[in-house]
């Protein structure tokens, strides 16, 4: 999914004038204080963190553009040490810990490829997405799936207007109009991405060609004032090109329903999972992504309920380097919510976002970013500008093809913790049985899970710990000593993940419902030896 982060000074009826001023070009969306910073309350108050609220983000100067993104595999699963380049050169960015990347300094109104790449045992995987900038601003969610080289498809084609016909009879291109290839997977972070040119040509390669096959994977076309129109792929093997068009027909300004929030959950995790000693590491395979999110996905089985099935899409200038641009730890939020049955009028959610105790309205302010993606219902945002123990409010509407907007969701909020600092084992420590880890206690967190994993390999998502708690530990526990003995000289991985008692979420009727383990810390992946 690809969503935009507009200015927070723009307000509801702001959205609309908004679209129409820069027409084509709010296709790749745009935004100034929302996804890069905390947008201004409801009290006249400016936004706090790494945005501000005129909309002057990190973007740069009038000509500079910022991107940030989330790097996965066809599972879904985050892909951190990624190397990000755009086509532009100039500028590179390793992913993090969860497979957050963002790059500084693009050229802004322009169309970029965004390339990923990462090799695992000498083999390569790779994967693009593309993205319209706008100067000055963040475009946020550029999201990028990555899959084995040598086991990709090329899709391409056009879209045109049905309606309108040239000198010589035919439909006549659309230009900018964007289209997306649905990648169903676990979690369904991404969809790929693609804009049309001048003459209604699109194209998207490194397609993996090992989707599943259940159902018919979608591909779809979407722009403001036309219908949706979305068209089944099939048969896709490895080196080849396979063409669909689309022909798009004027949108009827109909009816959508409000989107009901089903969930929301926060994790503060390391900006990197590898520390300075250990910075050679790599998961064994790029088809596994960060144990981060495996611990969250075993720590509350509501979480993993809730992203199931969820239809998603969420660095300095010549450097490469892990923390890329979020210091050294970063917070992801994640919103699930159940998206309209009206696919076809179906254009954009309005995500609005606030801070405090001031509930999201749709006024002034309050835009936080807007979901281009009409297939979407899960929402995932990793801001550089969220802060710990700071409440955050969020609702969204739906907006039709012809930008008539729905009333606000009902409001879910979530309080990020601080991040958990693991002071044994450090990083190499020899200790002897049984083992005992330390940590400094975290404000706000209400329990404690221990995970040691053997050090045959980096742990990652599809790891097995050879030890974790049953029953986790009191917020008041900072110590823990391994119940039985670890085999001699042998190395090991060590993760301490903190909890608050926070938990919020509503079912499909609108009830709430417990989401256990909903706000989680945790500690940097430490290996350590046991003589």
């Amino acid at each position: 999914m690809f969503r935009f982060s507009y200015r927070s000074s723009l307000g509801r009826s702001a959205l609309p004038l908004l679209v129409t001023a820069f027409g084509a070009a709010l296709l790749a969306g745009c935004g100034g204080g929302g996804g890069n910073g905390n947008p201004g309350d409801n009290t006249g108050n400016n936004g706090t963190g790494n945005g501000s609220s005129n909309g002057n983000n990190n973007g740069g100067g009038p000509s500079n553009a910022a991107v940030v993104g989330k790097v996965v595999t066809v599972a879904g699963d985050p892909v951190p040490a990624a190397t990000v380049i755009p086509d532009t050169g100039g500028v590179i960015a390793t992913t993090i810990s969860q497979g957050g990347y963002r790059l500084d300094g693009l050229t802004g109104d322009v169309v970029h490829r965004i390339t990923a790449a990462v090799t695992v045992n000498g083999i390569n995987y790779t994967g693009s997405t593309q993205v319209l900038t706008l100067s000055g601003n963040l475009i946020s969610n550029a999201n990028i799936i990555v899959s084995q080289q040598g086991q990709q498809a090329t899709l391409t084609g056009r879209v045109t207007d049905s309606t309108r016909l040239d000198g010589n009879g035919n439909p006549t291109p659309i230009f900018q109009a964007r289209v997306f290839l649905v990648v169903p997977n676990s979690a369904n972070y991404s969809s790929l991405i693609a804009f049309t040119d001048s003459n209604g040509v699109y194209s998207i390669p490194n397609v993996p060609v090992n989707l599943p096959t259940v159902s018919p994977v979608q591909i779809a076309a979407s722009l403001e004032r036309y219908n949706n129109q979305s068209l089944p792929i099939t048969g896709l093997q490895a080196g080849g090109t396979y063409s669909q068009n689309f022909s798009l027909t004027p949108s009827t300004n109909q009816s959508i329903n409000t989107p009901n929030l089903q969930a929301v959950t926060a994790s503060t995790q390391p900006s990197s999972v590898y520390s300075s000693s250990t910075g050679n590491l790599r998961p064994r395979t790029a088809q596994s992504g960060s144990v981060y999110e495996q611990i969250r996905r075993l720590l509350s089985p509501d979480y993993a309920k809730a992203i199931t099935g969820h239809q998603a899409n969420a660095t300095r200038r010549m450097t490469a380097h892990l923390t890329g641009g979020f210091g050294s730890y970063a917070i992801e939020t994640d919103v699930a919510f159940d998206s309209p049955s009206q696919f076809g009028s179906l254009f954009a959610y309005t995500v609005y976002r606030t801070k405090g105790t001031t509930p999201p309205q749709q006024v002034s302010g309050q835009i936080y970013d807007v979901l281009q993606d009409p297939l979407a219902n899960f929402y995932t945002d990793i801001d550089p500008g969220y802060q710990p123990y700071t409440q955050y409010n969020f609702a969204l509407s739906a907006t039709n093809t012809d930008r008539t907007e729905t009333p606000l969701s009902n409001m879910l909020s979530i309080v990020p913790l601080g991040q958990l600092q693991l002071t044994q084992p450090q990083t190499g420590q020899i200790l002897a049985n049984n083992v005992t880890l330390n940590w400094a206690l975290v404000s706000g967190a209400a329990k404690y899970y221990v995970f040691i994993y053997s050090g045959d390999q980096f742990p990652t998502i599809n790891a097995t710990p050879i030890f974790s708690l049953n029953t986790p530990l009191a917020g008041t526990v900072g110590t823990y000593t391994l119940p039985s003995a670890l085999l001699g000289g042998r190395d090991y991985y060590a993760v301490v993940v903190g909890a608050s008692d926070q938990s919020e979420g509503n079912n499909s009727v609108g009830a709430v419902v417990t989401i256990s383990n909903a706000v989680t810390t945790f500690s940097q992946i430490t290996k350590f030896h046991v003589q």
